[in-house]
């Protein structure tokens, strides 16, 4: 049940349907939960980058290693973007549409 409240609370975070100071709780204790995987996908990336370079088998343990690192990385990035405060509602980075004629 602990699972259902706090996928609950990080989709209403992303929706801004929180307060801020909430919202900022919840990136505190996503970012906190988060440090360990990131810390040790970036530890296994680099050797499994090495790896890369045998022959088989070292080769594909390398790419399962960068897969897995991967994966961990754009799912921080995911989630700290959802539990975030200010999001942005423009498109582009100066918030105009790119695709606007002129």
């Amino acid at each position: 049940m602990h699972l259902k409240s706090e996928a609950q609370d990080l989709y209403a975070a992303a929706l801004g349907r929180l307060s801020e100071e909430r919202t900022e709780e919840i990136g505190e204790q996503w970012e906190t939960r988060l440090a360990w995987p990131v810390l040790i996908a970036a530890i296994v990336s680099v050797p499994s980058v090495f790896l890369t370079l045998f022959d088989e088998p070292f080769e594909m343990i390398g790419h399962v290693g960068l897969w897995g690192a991967s994966v961990v990385l754009v799912v921080e990035t995911v989630v700290l973007f959802l539990v975030s405060p200010k999001k942005s509602t423009g498109s582009g980075a100066t918030g105009g549409s790119s695709c606007s004629p002129r």
